[in-house]
C-alpha cells in the first residue's frame, strides 16, 4: 500500500523542499546537532533547546482542556493521546506497567486507543487539530485529512521552528524514542493475540495512516512516521523469526494464517515505506531505514536475499552520511554470516562482485571508523575470491597510512592474496607435469619451496612498489633538483634522508609503513631474504620461456627494494644490535654476509642509479673493524672494483659524492690492506688526469675562436663532468703528492672562466677550483704556492660575480667563496686581520643586502606550508634556478633548500673574518 501527497517532492534524492521548510534550513540563526555531513534535519536554535530541557511539558489535563475547548464539537469521547504521551514521558513508569495500562486501554475501546495512538504521533510532531471519529472512519480520504491538518498547523515559520519530540537529543527525547518502540512492539503483540493480524485488524488502519504520513513534505511528520514504520518493520521481523525456516503447515493450522499475514505486512511496510524513505533527502531518515534493515537481517537472514535490499545497499555504500555507509557495510557482513548456514545465492555473489571495488575505495578514502568495518569485509571478500587485482592495488595504498591499525591488516590481506595467486598459478602451470619436473629443466637449479617463495616475494613487492610510487606522487613533493631527472637516486622521487633529517610527516608515514612491511612479511621481509631474491639469478641466464621469469623483479621493484634494504639495515637492525651488546658475534657475521653480497648486487644492477646509490649507502651498516678483518679482504677488493665502476660510469652527482665518501673512509682506515689504499689513490689520479685532458680539449676549442653548432652540447658535457668530479673529490680530503697537478688543473679552470660566458659553466669551474684547493690547505705547502691558490680563487670569484651581476644566486656563491678563502688565508697566515685590499673587496660584496634577500626568500617558502625543497618564487629565470639547485647540492646535500641555512653560513663566515 502506498500513499503520496501531490506536493511531496522529498521522496527522491533529487527532490526539493517546500519554501517554508527550505527557509528554515537555510536560516543562519539556526544551529545544527547533526552528523558529520552537516545534516540540517536536526537544526534547533539554542533557545528552543534550552526551553525543551528546562521547561516541563504541560500536564495531560491542561492540554486536554485546551484541545477540548477548541474542538468540542469533534471530540466526543476520551482521547488517549495526552495520557499516552505523559505516560511515555514519565520516568517513573516501568515498561511492565506501561504494557499493562496499554492493554487495558485497548481492551476497553480499541478504536479510541488507536485514535489516541495516531493523535499521539501528530502531537509529538506539533500538529493540531487532531483526528476525530469521522476522520478515522473515512479511510479513503487519509491524504486529504493529513494535508488539512498540516496546512492548518504549519501556517507560520514560528510554528515550524518548534522542535519535534522524536528528534530531540535531550533525555526526554531519548526516553520517548525508547518507550515508543516498546509501544509499537506491544501493538503488534496485541494484534496477534486478538485477530492474528487479519485484514480487519486495527493494525491495518494504523498502517494506512502511518504510511501516508511518511510521504509528508514536513520533516517532523515524515521523520517520526518513518521511524515508527521502521519500528513496525522490525517488530514484524521479530515475530516472523519465531517460525522455523521452511516450516510446512498442516491444513487448518491457525499459525499458517498468522505467518501469511506477518509476511504480507512486512512486505507492504518494506515496499511502501522503507524502500521509499531510504532515498529521502534527509540523512537522518535514511539512517533510520538502514538501521531497520540491519536489524531485520539479523532476525531474518533470508531477507538478505531480497534483490531490492541488495540494490539499496549499493546506494548506502555511496551515501554522504558516514553512519549510513557503516550500517550498509554491517548488513553486507551478514551475507557471509548467513553463508555459514547456506551458500551465497547467485544474486548475492553478483552484488558482491559488483561492489567489491566500492568497498576497497572505502578502505582507502573513508574515515577511520568506517574503514575498520570495510577492512574486515575485505578479508571475507578475499576468501571468496571476489577482490580483483585492481582492488588489491587500491588497498595497498593503505600501507602508507599514518595508523598501524590500517597498515598491518592490509599487509596481511596482501600476503593472503598472493598466496591465493600462487596457488592459482601453480594449478594452471602444473596441469600436464609436476612443478619439480618443470624446475629441473631450468639452467638455474631451484627447489619447489624456493620457487614458491620467490614468486610470492615478487608479487608482494610489485604491489608495494606500485603503492609507494602512487603515494609519493599524491603526498610528497619530489626533490626539486631530481624530480625531472631520469637519473634520480630517489625511488619515485622520495628522498628518504632529507625527510628523515626534517623529521617530516612524510618520513613518519614512510617509517611506519616500512616497519609494517618488515613485521607482517615475517621471514620474507628480512633483508637477507630480499638480497637472496634480488640475486637468485645473478648471472642473468634465464631464457624467455623460463618459469622463473615470473619471479624476476622489474625496475620499480629493484628501486624500492634497494631503499628497503638500506632502511632495514640502518633503521631496524643496526639500532637493535647496538642495544644488545651480547650479540656482537651475530652482528659481525651479518656484516660479513652483507659485504659478500654487495659487490654481486652492484654488478648485477649497475644500470640502476637508485640501486647503486642505496647499495653503497648500505655500507653504513658495516663497522670499520669489520672492514679490516682478514676475511673481508677478498670482498673488499671486489667491492672497490664495483664502486670505482660506479664512480666512472655514473652521471649522477649524488653517486659520485657517495663514492668519494667511501674512498675517504677507506683511505683514513689504517687497518685496511695497503694494496686497497693504493688502488684508491691510483684511481683518484686517473680521474684527475681524465678531467685534465677534457679541460685541455675544451680550451683548445674556445681558443680557436670558432663557435661550433654543438657549442651548448659541449658546454653541458663539461658542466656534467665538473659536477661529477666535484661530487667525487668533495669527501676525499686528500691530494696528490705533487701540487703542480692541482695548480695546472685550477689554472685551466681559470682560463675557461676568463673566456666563457655561460653562467653555469663559470659556477662549475669556480666550485671545482674551490674544492681542489681545500685539501691543499691541509698540506705543508710553501707560502708562494698558497698565494697562487688564493689569487686564482679570488680572480675566478670576481669573474663569476661580474658575469652574473643580474643573477642573485651567482653573486651569492661568489661571496661565500671569497669569505671562505679570506678566512683560510687569515688562518694560515696566523693573523686575524685582513689587508686593505681584502677589506675593500668584502665591502663591495654588499653582504647585508644579500642576507636580507635570503631572509625574504626563507619567509616566502615558510608561508607556503609545503615542502621546503621547492623553488622560491623570485627564481623565475632558468639560469637562476640551475644555480640555486647546484648551490644547495654543494652545501647541503640531501637536505631541504632553506635559505636560512645560507644565512647562518654567511653570518658565521663574516663573523670569523671581520
Amino acid at each position: 500500500m502506498e500513499y503520496d501527497f501531490e506536493s511531496d517532492l522529498s521522496s527522491h534524492l533529487d527532490g526539493s523542499l517546500p519554501d517554508l521548510e527550505e527557509d528554515i534550513e537555510l536560516n543562519p540563526a539556526v544551529n545544527t546537532t547533526s552528523n558529520d555531513h552537516g545534516d540540517k534535519s536536526e537544526m534547533l536554535t539554542s533557545t528552543l533547546k534550552r526551553k525543551l530541557e528546562n521547561e516541563p511539558i504541560a500536564s495531560a489535563e491542561t492540554i486536554q482542556r485546551t484541545i477540548t475547548s477548541s474542538n468540542n464539537s469533534q471530540n466526543t469521547s476520551q482521547d488517549f493521546s495526552f495520557t499516552l504521551l505523559n505516560e511515555l514521558l514519565n520516568d517513573t513508569n516501568t515498561m511492565e506497567l506501561l504494557s499493562t495500562k496499554w492493554r487495558s486501554y485497548s481492551e476497553t475501546d480499541s478504536s479510541e486507543f488507536m485514535r489516541g495512538f495516531l493523535n499521539l504521533i501528530l502531537l509529538s510532531c506539533n500538529c493540531q487539530p487532531f483526528l476525530n471519529h469521522f476522520d478515522m472512519e473515512d479511510t479513503e480520504s487519509i491524504p486529504e485529512t493529513l494535508a488539512q491538518i498540516q496546512s492548518s498547523t504549519f501556517n507560520s515559520i514560528a510554528n515550524f521552528a518548534e522542535p519535534y519530540l522524536y528528534a530531540c537529543s535531550t533525555g526526554t527525547g531519548k526516553s520517548f524514542r525508547t518507550k515508543l518502540s516498546f509501544l509499537v512492539n506491544e501493538l503488534i503483540n496485541m494484534s496477534i493475540e486478538k485477530d492474528r493480524l487479519s485484514s480487519s485488524s486495527f493494525m491495518e488502519t494504523i498502517k494506512s495512516w502511518i504510511l501516508c504520513m511518511t510521504t509528508s513534505p514536513w520533516l517532523s511528520i515524515r521523520h517520526t512516521s518513518s521511524a515508527i514504520s521502521c519500528m513496525f518493520y522490525v517488530a514484524l521481523a521479530n515475530a516472523l523469526s519465531k517460525f522455523e525456516d521452511g516450516r510446512d503447515f498442516v491444513e487448518g493450522d491457525e499459525n499458517q494464517s498468522l505467518f501469511e499475514n506477518l509476511n504480507y505486512l512486512l512486505d507492504d511496510i518494506y515496499k511502501s515505506a522503507i524502500l521509499i524513505r531510504i532515498r529521502d533527502t534527509r540523512s537522518i531518515i535514511r539512517l533510520e531505514c538502514f538501521l531497520a534493515i540491519h536489524e531485520c537481517c539479523l532476525l531474518l537472514p533470508s531477507h538478505l536475499q531480497n534483490r531490492s535490499t541488495l540494490l539499496y545497499l549499493g546506494w548506502g555504500l555511496s551515501d554522504t552520511d558516514a553512519r549510513i555507509r557503516k550500517v550498509a557495510l554491517k548488513i553486507i557482513q551478514q551475507l557471509f554470516i548467513t553463508e555459514r548456514k547456506q551458500e551465497l545465492s547467485v544474486t548475492s555473489l553478483n552484488f558482491l562482485e559488483r561492489f567489491s571495488s566500492k568497498i576497497a575505495e572505502i578502505c582507502r578514502y573513508d574515515i577511520e571508523s568506517v574503514r575498520a568495518i570495510a577492512l574486515q569485509l575485505c578479508f571475507q571478500l578475499l576468501d571468496h575470491q571476489l577482490l580483483s587485482q585492481d582492488d588489491i592495488e587500491l588497498l595497498c595504498l593503505c600501507i602508507f597510512n599514518k595508523k598501524a591499525q590500517i597498515r598491518s591488516p592490509i599487509m596481511r590481506l596482501l600476503v593472503r592474496y598472493c598466496d591465493q595467486t600462487l596457488e592459482g598459478f601453480l594449478k594452471q602451470a602444473t596441469k600436464e607435469t609436476s612443478l619439480k619436473k618443470i624446475l629441473s629443466r631450468e639452467n638455474y637449479k631451484i627447489s619447489n619451496s624456493a620457487f614458491k617463495n620467490l614468486f610470492k616475494e615478487n608479487l608482494i613487492f610489485s604491489f608495494i612498489a606500485q603503492a609507494l610510487e602512487t603515494w609519493t606522487i599524491e603526498n610528497v613533493q619530489a626533490n626539486s633538483s631530481q624530480s625531472d631527472d631520469r637519473n634520480s637516486v630517489w625511488p619515485f622521487g622520495f628522498n628518504m634522508e632529507a625527510k628523515y633529517l626534517e623529521n617530516s610527516e612524510e618520513w613518519k608515514v614512510y617509517e611506519g609503513s616500512m616497519l609494517s612491511i618488515h613485521n607482517e612479511m615475517n621471514s620474507l621481509g628480512s633483508w637477507e631474504e630480499v638480497l637472496g631474491y634480488l640475486l637468485f639469478d645473478h648471472v642473468n641466464h634465464l631464457s624467455c620461456n623460463s618459469i622463473l621469469k615470473s619471479c624476476a623483479p622489474n625496475e620499480k621493484i629493484i628501486d624500492f627494494l634497494s631503499s628497503y634494504v638500506y632502511f632495514c639495515l640502518n633503521f631496524i637492525e643496526k639500532p637493535s644490535f647496538l642495544k644488545r651488546k651480547s650479540s656482537e658475534s651475530d652482528y659481525t657475521s651479518k656484516q660479513l654476509h652483507l659485504l659478500h653480497e654487495l659487490p654481486l648486487l652492484m654488478k648485477k644492477y649497475r644500470e640502476r642509479n637508485v640501486a647503486s646509490y642505496y647499495f653503497i649507502k648500505s655500507l653504513d651498516y658495516i663497522q670499520e673493524q669489520t672492514l679490516a678483518l682478514p676475511e673481508s679482504k677478498k670482498d673488499m677488493l671486489a667491492l672497490l672494483t664495483e664502486v670505482e665502476y660506479a664512480a666512472k660510469a655514473s652521471n649522477n652527482f649524488q653517486i659520485n659524492l657517495l663514492c668519494g665518501e667511501f674512498f675517504h673512509r677507506i683511505i683514513n682506515l689504517n687497518l685496511i690492506a695497503t694494496e686497497i689504499q693504493l688502488n684508491i689513490k691510483l684511481y683518484f689520479a686517473s680521474v684527475t688526469d681524465s678531467l685534465m685532458e677534457e679541460l685541455q680539449e675544451f680550451l683548445g676549442y674556445i681558443q680557436s675562436g670558432r663557435k661550433a653548432s654543438n657549442h651548448d652540447e659541449k658546454v653541458g658535457k663539461l658542466v656534467f663532468h665538473l659536477k661529477s668530479y666535484c661530487g667525487f673529490i668533495r669527501n676525499i680530503r686528500t691530494s696528490s703528492e705533487k701540487s703542480d697537478t692541482t695548480l695546472r688543473l685550477v689554472s685551466h679552470l681559470l682560463d675557461i672562466c676568463r673566456r666563457e660566458q655561460n653562467e653555469l659553466l663559470l659556477y662549475s669551474c669556480l666550485r671545482t677550483i674551490f674544492l681542489c684547493i681545500l685539501p691543499e690547505l691541509n698540506q705543508k705547502r710553501s707560502k708562494e704556492i698558497l698565494e697562487n691558490y688564493f689569487s686564482v680563487v679570488v680572480e675566478a670569484s670576481e669573474l663569476l660575480s661580474k658575469r652574473t651581476e643580474e643573477l642573485f644566486t651567482g653573486k651569492l656563491f661568489s661571496t661565500i667563496v671569497l669569505l671562505s678563502v679570506y678566512l683560510g688565508k687569515s688562518v694560515l697566515d696566523g693573523t686575524s686581520r685582513l689587508d686593505d685590499k681584502e677589506v675593500n673587496n668584502i665591502k663591495t660584496l654588499n653582504i647585508e643586502e644579500q642576507l636580507m634577500t635570503l631572509k625574504n626568500l626563507s619567509k616566502q617558502l615558510k608561508t607556503r606550508e609545503s615542502n621546503r625543497s621547492v623553488q622560491p618564487s623570485m627564481l623565475e629565470d632558468e639560469k637562476e634556478q640551475d644555480l640555486w639547485n647546484n648551490l644547495f647540492e654543494d652545501w647541503y646535500p640531501n637536505h631541504c633548500r632553506d635559505p636560512m641555512l645560507l644565512v647562518d653560513l654567511m653570518q658565521g663566515l663574516k663573523k670569523l673574518i671581520l
